[in-house]
């Protein structure tokens, strides 16, 4: 199983060196963000297990960051640092959908232990998804429709604007037959050898 991704955002840079060194150190895939902004666009930009975030930072508060990541379709299980857990923010982010508040200040077990129940979560959810992608497909009453099916729901589980089925026609090429985000005539003119690396 791959390595566990955390996406830590804080402006506090202090505070991003000391939790990173904890999560590589327990074998975690450790990204940095020093703020809201800056978080969004790593978001946009690869999936993780786990978005850690603080509640208060200049400009974009961490819920208003967690409510833009459910917009662009993140799943990741959100844990939020914050030294008040009973704040109105604080009860905004876990109605937004994070997994847990941690209050400052927090151990390193507290941490380690916190992030562990978040990845586990997130990869069940995960899980969840393909079975359900699974049933999507085999439940298809159309075999005609399968590579529709196929696509989409592989294009919504990665969050992605554009994908594309290819199949085999004959012994030595591949052809798109069922795309997503592109223009209807790259359904079925668009061909490949087999073996051959695919650009976009």
């Amino acid at each position: 199983m791959s390595r566990a991704s955390v996406l830590v955002v804080d402006d506090d840079a202090d505070f991003r060196s000391l939790v990173r060194g904890e999560l590589v150190d327990a074998g975690y895939d450790v990204t940095l963000a020093a703020g809201a902004e800056e978080g969004l666009q790593k978001l946009a930009g690869e999936n993780v297990d786990v978005l850690l975030l603080d509640l208060v930072m200049p400009g974009k508060s961490g819920c208003e960051l967690l409510r833009e990541a459910r917009q662009m379709g993140v799943q990741s299980e959100t844990v939020v640092v914050t030294a008040y857990p009973e704040s109105d923010m604080a009860g905004q982010c876990l109605e937004a959908g994070a997994f847990e508040l941690l209050e400052k200040p927090f151990s390193s077990r507290l941490l380690l232990s916190t992030v562990a129940h978040a990845v586990e979560r997130s990869r069940l959810l995960r899980t969840a998804t393909l079975y359900d992608a699974s049933r999507a497909v085999f439940a298809s009453q159309d075999p005609g429709a399968i590579p529709q099916v196929i696509v989409e729901t592989a294009a919504s589980a990665l969050r992605a604007d554009q994908a594309s089925l290819m199949v085999p026609e004959g012994p030595h090429h591949l052809v798109v037959a069922y795309s997503k985000g592109f223009p209807e005539s790259a359904r079925g003119s668009f061909v490949v050898r087999i073996g051959e690396g695919i650009a976009g």
